[in-house]
């Protein structure tokens, strides 16, 4: 449940003013809703998400979300900046070892769509069989990146002097910068 809410977040964060959607609706409810929600959630779920499209939604989500103004201008949200891009350049630098994670999750979810299909009711087995088709439609809310680093890159270009002021740690720093140049 929680790695598909991350990669949610991501791509209502993909949407062209998803940030200040998102933001306003959260802190609508409660002021400083969002902030609890990634610092006590979001954050340590990061590096959960698999699959190349949705790796990348939540990668470019999450840098759009650390470039905007309105995250910077808050003192609460800027607090978070360095943890949110350690945490995505991570998701980034580990991206091999998590294709072989996606690879299996994948099979085992046909194991468990396999074991669930033997059920009498042919009712229900044809009601499952059309959700579970349209559960591997992947749709790309941030097609116009071909991948996650391309896509961190340009979502990070307005919040450059951020980056290279973050605390991060020194390869993660390299990382980005290397992203950045390109």
């Amino acid at each position: 449940f929680v790695r598909n809410f991350v990669h949610y977040v991501g791509a209502i964060l993909c949407l062209s003013s998803g940030v200040s959607m998102l933001l306003d609706t959260m802190d609508s409810i409660q002021p400083d809703l969002f902030v609890s929600l990634l610092q006590n959630i979001l954050l340590d779920a990061l590096p959960t998400v698999v699959g190349r499209v949705e790796r990348k939604t939540t990668v470019v989500g999450f840098g759009l979300l650390v470039a905007s103004p309105r995250f910077q201008n808050s003192p609460s949200y800027a607090a978070l900046t360095t943890p949110v891009l350690l945490q995505v350049t991570s998701i980034l630098m580990d991206a091999a070892v998590k294709d072989s994670k996606a690879q299996a999750d994948q099979a085992q979810a046909d194991d468990e769509d396999l074991d669930s299909l033997e059920i009498d009711d042919s009712g229900y087995q044809a009601s499952f069989a059309r959700l579970a088709t349209l559960g591997d439609a992947k749709i790309d809310p941030c097609p116009q990146f071909t991948d996650a680093a391309a896509g961190l890159a340009q979502a990070l270009k307005p919040a450059q002097s951020v980056v290279a002021s973050s605390q991060l740690p020194a390869e993660a720093r390299q990382f980005l910068s290397t992203l950045l140049q390109s």
